[in-house]
C-alpha cells in the first residue's frame, strides 16, 4: 500500500479502520485519504473504537503465535 502518515484531523476522507491484536497488546490505524492520496494515522484504541461504533468498516487481525511459543504453553 502506497500510504505515508498524516493526523487524522488533516484526512479528508476516513475508509476503513484497521486493529492488529498481538502479545503487545491492540496496534490500530486510521486508513483513508489525504490530497487525493491513500494516508495512514496510528490511533489509540478508544478512537479505533469510536469509529467502529459510528459504522465505519474495520479489520481485526489476531497475529498467531508462533510454534515455538505455542510448544511452551
Amino acid at each position: 500500500m502506497g500510504s505515508y502518515g498524516v493526523p487524522i484531523s488533516e484526512m479528508t476522507r476516513v475508509c476503513w479502520v484497521r486493529v492488529e491484536v498481538g502479545d503487545g497488546g491492540p496496534v490500530c490505524h486510521v486508513v483513508g485519504t489525504h490530497r487525493r492520496r491513500v494516508a495512514t494515522c496510528p490511533v489509540p484504541l478508544a478512537v479505533a473504537t469510536a469509529l467502529m461504533a459510528r459504522g465505519v468498516p474495520s479489520v481485526v487481525r489476531h497475529r498467531p503465535l508462533h510454534r515455538r511459543q505455542l510448544a511452551e504453553t
